[in-house]
């Protein structure tokens, strides 16, 4: 209940504080480095709400007096929105996960509009090591992901097919025909969190971070995780990845104590920009992030995997390219090597193919009379079929620095 409760806490509190981020003034002027770079006078971040705003002003209140920027975390649900605030240069900075920044990048669903889709992003830090999992109710038969069988009731927030990778991918690990899954859409990530915890629903994919799931956990019947041990049945594993590229697997660090230490989905969620973004920005904003890393580690939960240690992990699989001020500050620190070079490029060329495939596209589909709308289903057929034409490369997580992740449609 504590863990619970400090969530709420959190949520409810942080609407008061981005109040005061959004409409504060930008008082005097800002701070000037040793080298004499000024900082800028407002910077914005793009962020969800919830937890994920309340992560932001834990560290960035800190570097506002620091610096003497006004920094506006400014909250939108839509995820579609968020990035494009970054892709036109509205906003510095947004976060995103392994899954939604390939989703970007690839134009999936709702990416797929005529102003969306790929564009430049650069890594400027790591934001947080995600976790995700499977779980059931505390009383399910259900007690390991072997025992889920044909006519598994599971709960979907939409049916999209972003949504339904990961449950489909879980059902190739146990060799289930996706036929065979009956899927119970809420209509609502929280939904489906009642679902599992009213019985109405076997099992869901989600985030033990999220208020829904601890919500779920302190339900009568209680939540149980279910293992996903990669290096216990590597086989069923490659299958998953088959399927959805985008994710690795490890112990859960962070949420709902029924999740804590058992083995889900694992990944970096990564602090991303423009790649003509301010080299000089990026450079001093990668290094307060680190020198000042003591000073907010401790201010929320996740805040701790905000470390250069982490992000140097991280860069190892990742399929998104560093930014050049980020790059330089890693040079200074000796982190940068021949072999993130090498990576570098493998990843700009990976990134700059969907750039330059996604305007073709359109262009091409506008001679044909299709109209550019991700609820058209004429042209969500014509981009993959054009994809595959041009076999870009999709967007997964490498093996490690050295070997990296090639699978072309």
């Amino acid at each position: 209940m504590k863990g619970r409760q400090a969530n709420l806490v959190l949520v409810a509190f942080v609407s008061v504080v981005v109040l005061a981020l959004l409409f504060s003034g930008c008082g005097g002027g800002t701070q000037t480095t040793a080298s004499g770079w000024q900082w800028p006078r407002t910077l914005i971040i793009s962020s969800g709400g919830g937890s994920g705003l309340a992560k932001y002003v834990s560290w960035t209140t800190i570097m506002e007096k620091d610096t003497g920027m006004s920094i506006r975390v400014v909250p939108e649900e839509n995820s579609i929105q968020r990035f494009m605030s970054v892709q036109t240069g509205k906003a510095f900075l947004v976060k995103g996960g392994k899954r939604e920044l390939g989703n970007v990048i690839e134009a999936t669903e709702g990416h797929a509009v005529r102003d969306g889709g790929p564009w430049q992003m650069r890594v400027v830090w790591i934001h947080a090591i995600s976790n995700s999992g499977i779980f059931v109710r505390g009383d399910s038969p259900i007690k390991t992901i072997y025992d889920i069988k044909p006519g598994i009731r599971w709960a979907v927030w939409s049916m999209q097919p972003t949504v339904l990778k990961v449950p489909k991918a879980i059902a190739d690990w146990i060799q289930l025909p996706h036929d065979q899954i009956v899927w119970v859409n809420t209509g609502s990530y929280d939904g489906c969190a009642r679902a599992v915890a009213e019985g109405r629903a076997d099992i869901m994919f989600g985030f033990p971070t999220s208020p829904a799931i601890y919500e779920a956990a302190a339900a009568p019947g209680g939540i149980r995780f279910l293992d996903l041990n990669s290096d216990k049945d590597p086989e069923g594993a490659a299958r998953f990845r088959a399927n959805d590229p985008a994710y690795a697997f490890g112990p859960i660090l962070s949420g709902v104590p029924e999740a804590r230490g058992v083995w889900g989905t694992s990944g970096a969620t990564l602090e991303v920009t423009l790649d003509k973004s301010d080299p000089e920005l990026v450079y001093n904003f990668a290094k307060w992030l680190d020198t000042n890393y003591e000073r907010y580690k401790n201010a929320f939960d996740t805040n701790e995997h905000m470390s250069i240690d982490a992000l140097m992990n991280a860069l190892e699989r990742s399929m998104i390219p560093v930014h050049d001020g980020l790059i330089r500050y890693l040079k200074e620190k000796n982190l940068w090597t021949p072999a993130h070079d090498k990576r570098q490029a493998t990843n700009i060329a990976a990134v700059t193919a969907w750039c330059n495939a996604y305007p073709e596209a359109i262009k091409l589909a506008d001679s044909k009379g299709i109209k550019i709308d991700p609820t058209n289903e004429a042209w969500m057929n014509f981009w993959q079929n054009y994809q595959k034409e041009k076999h870009l490369p999709k967007i997964g997580l490498h093996q490690s620095l050295t070997v990296d992740y090639v699978d072309n449609y």
